[in-house]
């Protein structure tokens, strides 16, 4: 139960976003939120009841029972990939008026809990009606008894057929004299195949009344506000896929196995106070909620555990709701991020592993090129055309930039250029037609002793690691990484050769490239021509250091609008071009390109529990992406045999799991046990 005595609404003092991942706790701190007494004891929440049939469970609650050849838990067809959810399944054992084999919580017929005649009820579950439906009851409540005892009041939340026709509403009936009796809403429209969330709110009181609504469709006017004439809300029972009407009801043997109702994330609570995280920064312009479970809760804080529902990676809103229905109108901006429960597969250079998990994102990178370069001989030239890469293909060469042992990041081998025979020592890949979005990752080593390209020159150092280009062969309408312009090693993340074609350049304000050391480079570009493009720029020194993000910037133009540009990358060059300079040797290892709406996406490994503290990183290649498990090829980089590692998922927009998965490489395995969830973090 819930007591608030203040007027306003609740406030959540958080001047910053936090990520957060499936299962965590956070604390939020704030004003207004009332206090809160568990619902029941032992469960480790304070709400009364939470159905998400986790790991296949249909009586995960102990104060459920069903006849369970009635139902079916599966992740086949759920909100979201691998989420569980039941479906009624055998229509030998229910779906008829009598509630036979209905899923029922209370003890015996009751919740087990006696919130008095001044009680609340709030109801929340998520419901999906077949194609060939039958209208029914979906939901069932009962108040103040059992079915044999007169004075028992059941009401129903049905998914029926409105005035005889081929739509579908949620219906509101009850079995008690003076209730509501076939009440259709026609705002509260049912989509058939479709999930949404029911909301039911019941008050006693004086002037008792029920309230029902479809979040997204009618949330902020509840269509079903009626006197319902409650009795005393001394006990509750709740029967979920209660039975099928007696009318308006195809018969048992027309319906598929795969067509009976369905549920998921069934919520319940003597109070109206919660949490939920909706997909709008205002709460009335919300369309999708899910509801968090709530651990600890006072007037100045609330730790809760975080459900992500059907929500994906990235943004959303996290709104408290007091014990009066009082909202803070401006959500909290708060960030889903990848969370990993499972890897298998061996846990080696060239392997291929299985990442199982939650908000990956639907679909994944384009990798259009890795190369180790151990595929080639020491001493001939980079190897181009089919096969050329460990994966896609080099196509040309400018001079002669060859395979090298004299240094490497991984396995024996890598690229090195000798800048004493010309400016342009280089090899290039095609980009896919229409490329506008790219992420780059190369290690690049120049020893010590050596010269940067142009230094002790009359020209001076000027040395392009990367440069993309579109289309021009003199390369005016083009793009460049991290270009070395002083003897010192500091450089610049953006600049071009295209004076009047408006594209942002910025010296990287801490990268210095050092000599003697290998050093890893990686960024990520959305071209864009109109002010609304976006570069990111990181690096990794191997002598200890961690990863450092020394640009993050957007809302610029990285995409030139010169006339005759395409207004898309074509190609990509590295060691692109450097002055000719007697002992300059460049070496670059591990490159990595990929491309696409999701080029961001990847799997990393590193040597710390989280990826902001590791000094070592190595990229896994991709095979397959789904927003549940992803399929890689291990690339082991500089990590060696026995070697602690901890693995990390990246979604399209950069979100990475707070917490490393842990690993060891030489390892094989078919179910690696994942770290605790994060908790006691503050929304501060």
């Amino acid at each position: 139960m819930l007591t608030n005595f203040a007027s306003a609404a609740p406030i959540i003092a958080a001047p910053t976003p936090i990520n957060v991942s499936s299962e965590q706790d956070i604390t939020i701190t704030g004003s207004g939120f009332g206090s809160m007494s568990a619902d029941r004891i032992g469960t480790g929440r304070l709400n009364h009841l939470w159905l998400d049939f986790a790991g296949g469970n249909l009586l995960q609650d102990s104060i459920c029972t069903a006849d369970q050849n009635a139902w079916m838990v599966t992740a086949d067809g759920g909100r979201v990939a691998d989420k569980y959810y039941a479906k009624r399944v055998d229509p030998n054992a229910g779906f008829d008026p009598d509630n036979v084999g209905g899923l029922t919580c209370g003890d015996g017929n009751y919740f087990g809990y006696a919130p008095g005649i001044n009680g609340t009820l709030f109801l929340s579950y998520w419901f999906k009606i077949p194609s060939t439906a039958t209208s029914g009851k979906n939901m069932r409540i009962r108040f103040d008894g059992p079915e044999a005892n007169p004075s028992y009041s059941d009401f129903y939340t049905m998914a029926g057929i409105y005035s005889g026709t081929d739509n579908w509403f949620l219906r509101q009936a009850s079995d008690k004299p003076g209730g509501v009796t076939n009440s259709y809403v026609s705002a509260n429209e049912l989509d058939r195949d479709q999930w949404q969330r029911v909301d039911m709110l019941f008050t006693g009181g004086a002037t008792p009344s029920q309230k029902a609504w479809i979040v997204g469709k009618n949330s902020n006017n509840p269509q079903y506000t009626q006197d319902v004439n409650m009795p005393p809300v001394n006990n509750v029972a709740i029967n979920i896929g209660a039975g099928k009407d007696n009318g308006n009801a195809l018969p048992l043997n027309q319906l598929a196995t795969s067509d009976y109702y369905a549920y998921d994330d069934v919520y319940a609570s003597f109070t109206q106070a919660r949490v939920e995280v909706c997909d709008a920064n205002v709460w009335s312009s919300r369309n999708h909620c899910e509801l968090q479970l709530p651990t600890v809760w006072s007037s100045t804080n609330a730790t809760i555990k975080i459900n992500q529902g059907s929500f994906p990676s990235g943004q959303a809103y996290l709104y408290i709701i007091d014990a009066n229905g009082e909202v803070n109108s401006a959500g909290y901006a708060i960030n889903f991020v990848p969370t990993i429960s499972n890897v298998s597969g061996t846990i080696g250079d060239g392997q291929n592993i299985t990442i199982s998990g939650a908000a990956f994102g639907s679909s994944g990178p384009s990798t259009e090129i890795f190369d180790d370069f151990e595929k080639g001989t020491v001493g001939q030239n980079i190897n181009t055309g089919a096969g050329s890469a460990q994966v896609g293909q080099w196509t040309s060469l400018d001079g002669a930039p060859m395979y090298s042992n004299a240094s490497s990041l991984s396995g024996n081998n890598a690229m090195r250029s000798d800048m004493s025979t010309g400016y342009r020592v280089d090899a290039m890949m095609s980009l896919p037609a229409n490329t506008t979005k790219v992420f780059g990752s190369w290690w690049v080593y120049l020893p010590a002793g050596n010269n940067f390209p142009g230094e002790g020159t009359v020209d001076g150092t000027n040395w392009k690691q990367v440069w993309m280009m579109d289309g021009d062969s003199t390369g005016i309408r083009d793009y460049v990484v991290t270009l070395i312009m002083q003897p010192s090693g500091c450089g610049t993340g953006i600049t071009h050769n295209d004076t009047t074609g408006g594209v942002f350049t910025s010296w990287l304000p801490t990268f210095t490239m050092p000599k003697g050391r290998w050093v890893k480079v990686w960024y990520y570009v959305d071209g864009k021509s109109d002010a609304t493009g976006k570069f990111d720029f990181w690096y990794l020194d191997n002598n200890g250091g961690i990863p450092v993000h020394d640009a993050n910037l957007s809302n610029i133009v990285t995409l030139s609008t010169k006339v005759g540009g395409t207004g898309y990358w074509d190609r990509i060059y590295f060691n692109a071009y450097g002055r000719q300079t007697n002992n300059s040797y460049p070496m670059f290892d591990d490159i990595y390109v990929a491309t696409g709406p999701n080029a961001q996406a990847r799997v990393e490994i590193g040597n710390a529990a989280t990826y902001a503290a590791s000094t070592n990183l190595t990229l896994a290649t991709v095979n397959t992406w789904s927003d549940a498990a992803v399929s890689a090829t291990v690339r082991q980089g500089s990590f060696t045999g026995g070697e602690q590692a901890y693995l990390y998922v990246f979604d399209k927009d950069g979100n990475v799991n707070a917490t490393g998965f842990p690993m060891t490489f030489g390892s094989t395995t078919d179910d690696v046990t994942p770290p605790s969830a994060p908790s006691g973090l503050s929304v501060l």
